[in-house]
């Protein structure tokens, strides 16, 4: 009997477009998809962002899914691929922040004349800053490493993120 109303929900959509028949798929396949999400990604918040936008993929296509089977298989395929996007976007930006606090070093060197830090004081300094740096929120991260590692006017930098000036500063 399970199987009749959800060929019934993606007759639906793939008849009518109906959302609502599509939310209602998805919506019972949410607890499995984010079990596979979080194995991928191995944290909660890029399991659920990876669900939410494996969903939103599944809901803008445009051809209609033969049969259950075939939706599940899109769901997981879906969910699997935005979880490895995930993944390798992590990686990256870990990269990107490794090579920004190396960058950070040498401008620590730069600004303070030699001999006012050792070596091991600028390094405490560096890692406190990275540690502070990757608490902050994506978007604010993004403004102050453009603004202050990157010397970018806020104009430019509001620009540079798509906000206003005003929501940046």
């Amino acid at each position: 009997m399970a199987a009749s109303w959800e060929e019934e929900a993606l007759r639906r959509w793939r008849e009518n477009r109906e959302d609502e028949a599509l939310g209602e798929l998805l919506k019972s396949r949410r607890d499995r998809a984010y079990s596979v999400a979080l194995r991928l990604t191995g944290s909660p918040a890029d399991a659920e962002d990876a669900v939410q936008d494996a969903f939103l993929k599944l809901m803008s296509r445009t051809k209609g899914f033969e049969g259950v089977r075939e939706f599940d298989i899109a769901v997981y395929r879906a969910v699997v691929q935005c979880g490895l996007d995930m993944v390798r976007e992590r990686r990256r930006r870990a990269a990107r922040e490794a090579a920004a606090g190396t960058e950070m070093a040498g401008i620590m060197r730069a600004a303070k004349p030699e001999g006012a830090m050792d070596d091991i004081e600028r390094q405490e300094l560096l890692e406190k800053i990275g540690k502070l740096l990757a608490e902050l929120p994506e978007g604010e991260r993004a403004a102050v490493t453009l603004c202050y590692s990157q010397g970018m006017s806020v104009s430019d930098a509001a620009a540079a993120l798509g906000v206003s000036r005003l929501t940046l500063r």
